[in-house]
């Protein structure tokens, strides 16, 4: 470079303290343009955040407008259903006094007595069948006639429900050859005199027996008869309906309760999401808004 060469240094020195004064600079407004972003993205965040709380506020507004008539509807319902319980706790009261259902009481606590008689049958009839319990048993262990060997089974469980006249042939058959097993030997008993006397005291008894079940199902169905007759109807269909109309009531007033309480959560919501506004919208201005539902 000969003499240029000291010409050039002092120019190199002075470009090159301008290049960093320009690198600074740019530096400067680089970190400036990311803050404006970063508050350009930080503001339009918030401004979403602020529309998407105002648009839940409408829709409480709307919801809660709604609930308040679902609750309108609610209680007009209920005077409705209370109307119908009246009338039908009326009609209720007015057949239970008439002379037709106290004659139906009256029916049916005769039914209630009467049914004390069959215990009383019945304690009879096993008084006696016990004595032969044995050989019965014994016999319907022995036995091959499956018809002989069902009725022996129900005669054992129960007498008095196959003690019937189409009966009769077939028990005093079942008898007779628990007589004959035991003279043979093939059923053994203790005493076989004692258990012979008592087969014979059965079959004596068997005809009495099946009047008396036959008397007691005769006289007992004339009474569950009559009860039919009597047995009201209407009142069967009034009785349906108010259990219904209660049981409605009684859901209709927990809905209220339901909507009362999501109601009361909705108007507590509302003035936290206000307050949010509030607080957001101080970042745009160094003015305090209050806002009103």
């Amino acid at each position: 470079l000969g003499r240029q060469t000291r010409v050039i240094h002092i120019f190199a020195k002075k470009y090159a303290e301008k290049l960093k004064e320009i690198l600074i600079q740019m530096n400067s407004n680089h970190a400036e343009i990311q803050r404006l972003i970063k508050n350009y993205d930080h503001t339009k965040s918030t401004h979403g955040e602020i529309l998407e709380s105002l648009n839940e506020i409408d829709n409480l507004k709307i919801n809660l407008k709604k609930k308040e008539q679902r609750i309108v509807e609610i209680h007009t319902l209920i005077d409705s259903l209370n109307r119908k319980i009246s009338f039908t706790e009326d009609s209720i009261k007015k057949i239970k006094t008439s002379d037709k259902y106290v004659k139906y009481l009256d029916l049916k606590q005769s039914l209630n007595t009467f049914d004390n008689k069959k215990n009383q049958i019945k304690n009879e009839i096993n008084s006696q069948f016990t004595k032969i319990s044995r050989p019965l048993s014994r016999y319907e262990y022995i036995s091959s006639d499956k018809e002989q060997k069902n009725l022996l089974s129900k005669l054992i469980k129960d007498p008095f429900d196959v003690l019937v006249l189409k009966n009769k042939d077939s028990i005093i058959t079942i008898l007779e050859n628990i007589r004959k097993g035991i003279s043979s030997g093939s059923i053994s008993v203790k005493d076989s005199e004692k258990s012979s006397f008592q087969i014979t005291e059965t079959e004596e008894a068997i005809d009495g027996f099946i009047k008396q079940v036959d008397d007691y199902v005769r006289q007992r169905q004339h009474i569950q008869d009559q009860i039919n007759e009597l047995e009201s109807g209407e009142l069967s269909m009034y009785t349906r309906d108010l259990n219904t109309a209660l049981s409605d009531k009684d859901n209709s007033e927990l809905k209220i309760k339901t909507i009362e309480s999501e109601i009361n959560t909705d108007r507590l919501l509302m003035p936290k999401l206000i307050s949010e506004i509030q607080v957001k919208l101080r970042m745009f201005s160094s003015v305090k808004y209050t806002i009103t539902n």
